[in-house]
């Protein structure tokens, strides 16, 4: 009899250790199921019905890439106001010019630095370089000296602010408050800029 015993002891111990073993295993299933579904909830929470990164996932907001082809077209627009500005009020020859550049140095920074606090609230990264369109047109007036610079720079100030009178009075009518608020407010202004400079045309 007590021969058998230390082989019943021996015969228990593989059983044993198998049982531990398929428990750990059990609970490491049980555990990577449970992350596993977590994070696909938590992905499922990140995500629009639609596929779309839910905006509350993050700081950005989305905005229609009609949107952000207006900041990024306005942006452009304004860089350039400030940088001809900038130059006419060193080369322009005539005094209503100069007057008419410093304001523009003015005016368009004030505008381009509430463009950037709205493209940071919508999550949007505006240029701050001219684009080779822009700078062929400032690098043109460059160019120039005396009464050519005057009269290529009142012009270009026409054709760019007919164009964004246009480009502004579409952003108002659109969908997003926060950018047709902005539009709204600077239409009057850029309005105004083209009133002052086709009267120094007639001039």
């Amino acid at each position: 009899m007590q021969t058998n015993l230390p082989t019943r002891r021996c015969a228990h111990r593989p059983a044993s250790r198998l049982a531990r073993l398929i428990s750990t295993s059990a609970a490491g299933v049980i555990a990577a199921c449970l992350l596993l579904g977590s994070a696909r909830v938590g992905a499922q929470n990140a995500m629009e019905p639609d596929g779309q990164t839910n905006a509350v996932a993050g700081p950005a907001t989305t905005v229609a890439k009609a949107d952000q082809k207006f900041m990024t077209s306005a942006a452009q627009d304004g860089l350039l106001e400030v940088k001809l500005g900038a130059l006419a009020a060193q080369k322009a020859t005539r005094e209503d010019v100069k007057s008419f550049a410093q304001k523009m140095v003015t005016d368009h920074t004030q505008i381009n630095n509430d463009l950037k606090a709205l493209a940071a609230l919508k999550g949007d990264e505006l240029p701050d370089a001219l684009d080779p369109k822009h700078q062929e047109i400032y690098d043109k007036l460059a160019s120039l000296q005396g009464a050519d610079f005057d009269n290529e720079y009142v012009a270009a100030m026409i054709k760019g602010h007919q164009a964004a009178v246009r480009l502004f009075k579409r952003a108002s009518g659109g969908q997003d408050t926060d950018i047709k608020s902005f539009a709204d407010k600077t239409l009057p202004v850029i309005q105004e800029h083209l009133t002052m400079v086709k009267t120094m045309n007639k001039s």
